[in-house]
């Protein structure tokens, strides 16, 4: 399991709604993880900040918010031409 620099993870335990103590939550760092001098701001990764986010991920949402909002677009366009051809119809027949 990957740790930091010096390979310290933490180990956690949690005892939740015990009738005897209550809520316990309990972490200790151990020297248990691998040594490791990888920086996660340095990797796109799904967790990373705006500026560090996977193109693939980036390319899907920047298309979905361009097909709901081209889709919002086109039946405006559409409602206009329709109350358009409702007026000239209502013109052609008096």
């Amino acid at each position: 399991m990957p740790g930091d620099s010096a390979g310290t993870i933490f180990v956690g335990a949690k005892l939740a709604d015990a009738d005897t103590y209550g809520n316990v939550v309990f972490m200790k760092p151990t020297t248990w993880g691998a040594k490791t001098m990888l920086k996660y701001e340095d990797v796109r990764a799904l967790w990373a900040t705006a500026d560090r986010v996977p193109i693939w991920l980036l390319v899907l949402a920047l298309g979905i918010i361009i097909a709901v909002w081209g889709t919002i677009f086109f039946i405006v366009m559409q409602v206009i031409k329709i109350n358009k051809i409702g007026k000239e119809f209502k013109l052609e027949n008096k």
